[in-house]
């Protein structure tokens, strides 16, 4: 799997200060969409390359989710794919599923359920923002 780490920082990565939930809801909605297209792909031929724009989305939505994430990102060492180095289409799909878990994991530390709805609470505070509940009690 072609990946690169940032030489920009050293020592963790910073905290996150405050769960922008706009920012977070798109970033979740916009990764498990590309995800669910590269599923797609990976069934038709799982070993073909990601294309150069295609490539340029997904690190894009790494980027997002690693900014969100901060220090809880799933693979702590990277920071997006290799350009020069293309993966395939069926890297794409584990490392975009390994953010969604991620993301999830981070939603669920940050909404309280009241009155029988779930909302996002920050900082121990529930919001009047609504969400849906833990995807694990789906299951």
């Amino acid at each position: 799997m072609a990946m690169s780490k940032s030489n920009q920082r050293s020592g963790p990565a910073p905290k996150r200060q405050r769960l922008d939930i706009d920012e977070f809801e798109a970033a979740e909605t916009q990764i498990s969409s590309a995800g669910d297209e590269l599923l797609v792909l990976v069934k038709k031929s799982p070993h073909d390359s990601l294309s150069k724009f295609k490539l340029s989305l997904v690190n894009g939505l790494i980027a997002r989710a690693n900014t969100l994430l901060g220090s809880e990102k799933p693979l702590a060492d990277f920071e997006q794919f290799d350009s020069e180095q293309i993966p395939s289409v069926s890297d794409a799909v584990i490392v975009l599923g390994q953010y969604l878990a991620a993301l999830e994991n981070l939603r669920v530390r940050n909404i309280k359920m009241k009155s029988g709805w779930w909302y996002w609470a920050l900082n121990g505070v529930i919001s009047e923002r609504r969400t849906y509940g833990p995807r694990s009690l789906d299951k």
